[in-house]
């Protein structure tokens, strides 16, 4: 914890949304936190504290609390009631004494909903101290949907904006809380109760990033899924990957309107934000567009104040303020969750220890930029005494740019590089570049989050430092260089002339810049697999059936999922050195893209990934995984029935049962899972079989919430050929149907179930395989590339390809 100087961050205004209260740099703030430290919710009536309160806490699995619920529970009546009964003063102190006691006896696993009580004096000063032990955010909704939520007159809107800058004094997190479109398609329907089983889908999109905002300020959940694989992104920060890219965004480009977020998703690995303007509006402004990022984009965001910029936009009467201004916005961004912080090595070091005492799961970049530098400035010693200074001070990761004078000087970078590199441990990752015309190679082999521009912005900024390549670019020349080799990739397997992967993948590739080739390769033999796999140009390949089992007997090593699974779908080589032996598996890691002989193969599965994904975002609170009863039902004995039985295992349902028509296969197939849970020691979950489509659902057992369909559709040639017991679908809270098919889009399983919803009224969401399709194929694109996948172009992909054979099917209903 650190106690931040007491200074007015900003100047009064008639905007009071727009600064931030003295009290901001007086309290004690802390973000790092229990894993269990409960999570509390302020903000003003209508900012969405009820919802995303319930759905954090249906995805933590904690107990929801309220203010109200805890009023009536500690004073037997209603807080209307008690208003009627006692009068405002009563109320008024009754009020603060619920909400303190609320706050003390829910300190753990629990996720607290404050409501008018944030308002009051008294509870304030009680959050701020509750700070220093929970995360405590303020939810943030623009004034304009507040007012059209709650129809507020003019008079009462202006008296709610006025009071919340006191939530900021008293919380340690702020977020904005974007409008959702999903909720125009239950427009008409409705669904108010959040108890219905529909519910959660009016706010999809914001149900994903506040997820992942909780995940992020609080650590690790048992939601979601982990990808224990040393070839997933996951599993090696974005810091410590070999080439990655940060797009720059400026907040004045955003505001001009020469950015478009919802263009901004590419392939690059992060986002730099750059704030380079100062206005009455300008933490509402920044708030709105970190959330705006976060959820398009959906990768880390880097956050930069541009102190020369910044400093030029301020009137005359703000300039001795401009560091206490331009302080106050980096704690902002602490507060808004971002994962990187850009500090400047040359401000006083006590303020960059106060950020980086405060920083809580945020990294700091401690950065130095070198306008005029001397001959040789990248070998000189003052040059390394910067990168010493950033790791004294506690950065997480250096930047240090300097202006080219000469082309010599990219050469110099390089050599400095290859000198931290030989330093002894511990080392910051480092990120070092020349900017101006000369310095654009030095760029080019930059390993670590290099500034890029998108091709997309409308005009990009004169700043020397701003970026002058594109990620695509940049790629490309790593190719032109040697550096990375062209790759060809495939999907094996028989009856794949309808696949969508080559398109797919091929699309991502163009995109990203990489010169890989996507082959469609149709094969009844596993012997013509393992010949391509033997080309040192080979990169990878999609598996599908019949060879997703059988293929695992030639595997060198498998990932934990497809050991547990016991079938793949992906297929990644092992490298050899020219000596012939096999690469160690970090150094596998780092030379994908690089051609070699192949020593063996290495398995993966990501047909689970795509169903959880989708299981994940899809299955309502109602219908939300309890350990304790959640049932599913698997429909097929194959590879990717194999890993619909583990998604749902990992997921936690208690008991999965499996039905096929040739009943030993689904008895293997329990059999299997059975003996790997005994072996991992986990109780309370099994796999059973239904002997026939007529069988009775077993009494012990809960009706399936959530039913996958692993049946190849082209098996069943009319509608009578599939059938299975109405029984199986009749939960009476609905839930999930996914079908992993996607030709043809509206299989004799689909209609069934669509018929069986019209008639009985049943809560079934349908989710087919075409959605689930690039969320497998994006996990694989990313294991097999070791390259962040372009996730909004991939999906774009496979719809324009995709030939729609029904034009009532819908993708998700």
């Amino acid at each position: 914890m650190a106690h931040l100087t007491s200074v007015a961050l900003f100047p009064r205004s008639d905007n009071p949304r727009a600064r931030l209260p003295p009290t901001f740099t007086t309290q004690r703030v802390q973000r790092a936190f229990e894993p269990d430290a409960s999570i509390v919710l302020i903000g003003l009536r209508g900012s969405g504290k009820r919802s995303l309160g319930f759905i954090g806490a249906t995805a933590l699995k904690w107990r929801f609390v309220t203010e109200d619920q805890c009023f009536e529970e500690y004073t037997g009546r209603t807080r209307a009631d008690y208003l009627h009964d006692f009068g405002n003063k009563a109320f008024r102190e009754k009020d603060i004494e619920v909400v303190k006691r609320m706050l003390d006896c829910h300190r753990t696993r629990c996720v607290i909903e404050c409501g008018l009580g944030s308002l009051v004096t008294e509870v304030q000063s009680f959050l701020r101290a509750y700070c220093t032990t929970n995360p405590v955010i303020h939810i943030v909704r623009d004034m304009e949907q507040i007012r059209g939520l709650l129809r507020l007159k003019d008079t009462e809107a202006r008296l709610m904006d006025e009071a919340e800058p006191a939530h900021r004094s008293c919380s340690n997190f702020e977020y904005h809380n974007l409008y959702d479109s999903n909720c125009e398609i239950f427009k008409e329907k409705g669904y108010p109760d959040r108890r219905s089983p529909n519910y959660s889908f009016k706010l999809k999109a914001a149900k994903e990033d506040f997820c992942s905002f909780l995940r992020f300020i609080s650590g690790p959940r048992s939601y979601g899924h982990c990808q224990t694989t040393p070839f997933a992104l996951s599993a090696v920060p974005v810091e410590n990957r070999a080439y990655t890219h940060a797009v720059v965004v400026r907040s004045t480009q955003i505001l001009n309107h020469q950015v478009d977020v919802e263009e901004l998703e590419s392939s690059e690995d992060a986002v730099l934000y750059k704030v380079d303007r100062f206005v009455d509006s300008s933490l509402a402004d920044i708030s709105r567009h970190v959330a705006s990022i976060r959820r398009k984009v959906q990768v880390p965001i880097i956050y930069e104040i541009d102190r020369k910029l910044l400093e030029q936009d301020l009137p005359n009467n703000l300039q001795g303020n401009r560091n206490d201004i331009r302080f106050g916005l980096m704690l902002h961004g602490l507060r808004l969750g971002v994962e990187f912080l850009v500090v400047e090595l040359d401000d006083e070091d006590d303020r960059m220890r106060q950020l980086i005492k405060v920083k809580g799961p945020t990294k700091i970049i401690g950065s130095h930029y070198n306008s005029a530098p001397d001959s040789r400035a990248w070998l000189s010693r003052a040059r390394y005494a910067e990168y010493e200074k950033t790791c004294r001070l506690g950065c997480d990761i250096a930047r240090i740019v300097q202006l080219a004078t000469l082309a010599a000087d990219n050469d110099d970078v390089r050599e400095f590089e290859r000198h931290v590199r030989a330093m002894a441990e511990p080392q910051l990752p480092l990120i070092a570049y020349n900017v101006g015309e000369l310095g654009r190679d030095s760029l080019l082999t930059n390993s670590t989050l290099t500034p890029v521009k998108h091709p997309s912005s409308l005009c990009q900024s004169s700043d020397i430092l701003g970026p002058t390549i594109t990620t695509q670019e940049s790629m490309q020349a790593l190719f032109d260089l040697g550096t990375l080799d062209p790759l060809h990739f495939y999907v094996f397997g028989a009856g794949i002339s309808h696949s969508l992967a080559p398109a797919m993948h091929n699309a991502a590739y163009e995109i990203s810049g990489l010169r890989y080739e996507y082959h469609r390769q149709e094969s009844s033999s596993m012997d013509e697999v393992l010949g391509l796999a033997n080309n040192p140009y080979f990169g990878g390949a999609s598996i599908t059936r019949p060879f997703k089992v059988d293929i695992c007997e030639t595997l060198a090593a498998k990932s934990v999922h497809a050991e547990a699974i016991g079938a793949i779908n992906t297929l990644i080589p092992l490298r050899a050195t020219s000596d012939g032996k096999l690469l160690r598996m970090e150094d596998q890691v780092a030379h994908r893209g690089q051609a070699a002989p192949i020593k063996a193969l290495y398995g993966d599965n990501t047909d689970w990934i795509g169903m959880t994904t989708c299981i994940v975002r899809n299955l309502s609170p109602r219908n939300v995984i309890q350990p304790a009863k959640t049932s599913g039902l698997v429909i097929g004995a194959g590879g990717m029935a194999r890993a619909a039985v583990y998604a749902m295992i990992k997921l936690g349902c208690r008991k999965v049962m499996i039905y096929n028509r040739t009943v030993a296969k689904a008895e293997r197939i329990a059999q299997h899972f059975n003996s790997w849970l005994l072996k991992e020691g986990v109780s309370g979950q099994e796999v059973g079989v239904l002997q026939s489509s007529t069988d009775s659902w077993p009494t012990n057992v809960n009706l399936p919430v959530i039913v996958v369909s692993c049946v190849f559709a082209f098996n069943y040639e009319t509608e009578g050929d599939f059938r299975i017991s109405l029984q199986w679908l009749s939960s009476p809270t609905g839930g999930l149907v996914l079908e992993m098919a996607y030709t043809p889009l509206n299989t004799p399983f689909l209609r069934m179930v669509r018929s069986l919803r019209e008639k009985t009224g049943q809560s079934w969401v349908i989710v087919d395989g075409l959605e689930i399709l690039p969320e497998q194929g994006i996990a694989q694109f990313e294991l097999m590339t070791g390259r962040k996948a372009p996730r909004g172009q991939m999906r774009r992909e496979v719809e324009q390809r995709y030939q729609m054979e029904d034009s009532e099917s819908e993708n998700v209903v």
